[in-house]
């Protein structure tokens, strides 16, 4: 942008916006999207996303874990968070993506990323649930988010229970069946795969 005055002086603020990022079709799924809503994205313009902001960090899963080959489902279509250490998203952030895994063959579901600003207090949907078609690894970007102007904790819940498992056992995870999503069960093992990543630079 770009503000030019009567003397002809300027001056120009760049800003690196997520859709600049993006491939063709990745424009095209863009602009096609609500603002504030998550939409399908291939593993290439996720990374390129997260490559474009130099204060980009992974909350959840580690890439390490996230991208071992497909284990086993959970049982139940419950909702998850992985231990307070991996899911807190930091005060004045921009959720910018998620990523989760399912089996091969699975049915195509939705899944809805959940926030608290108490850790295993209430989550509430972030926005919304997008229908995960494909199988194993899978991909989603945030058009526009909005600040998340309070420290805050993120999980997911899936609509079955055709979601994988990473091989990592985590220790004072959680999992509750039912909402409102507010009454946690300690959870001591594996979990679903889940990744979201954040950065603090306004993406648009």
């Amino acid at each position: 942008m770009s503000i030019i005055f009567e003397n002809g002086y300027s001056i120009s603020k760049g800003t690196v916006t997520m859709r600049s990022l993006l491939s063709a079709a990745g424009q095209t799924a863009y602009d096609a999207a609500t603002v504030g809503n998550f939409f399908s994205c291939s593993l290439a313009d996720y990374n390129a996303v997260f490559a474009g902001y130099s204060d980009a960090q992974k909350i959840g899963n580690t890439d390490a874990i996230f991208n071992t080959s497909v284990n086993s489902s959970y049982t139940g279509t419950c909702a998850s968070v992985l231990p307070q250490a991996n899911s807190t998203i930091p005060a004045n952030t921009y959720i910018l993506g998620f990523a989760t895994k399912m089996l091969s063959n699975a049915t195509p579901t939705t899944v809805t990323p959940l926030i608290s600003t108490t850790y295993k207090g209430t989550y509430t949907a972030i926005s919304n649930s997008p229908t995960i078609t494909g199988t194993n690894r899978t991909y989603y970007l945030r058009k526009d988010p909005p600040i998340t102007s309070q420290t805050s904790y993120v999980g997911h819940v899936a609509a079955a229970n055709t979601f994988d498992q990473a091989t990592t056992s985590y220790t004072n995870a959680g999992f509750d069946c039912s909402a409102p999503y507010d009454a946690w069960n300690n959870r001591n093992g594996t979990m679903p795969n889940f990744q979201m990543f954040v950065t603090t630079t306004r993406p648009y």
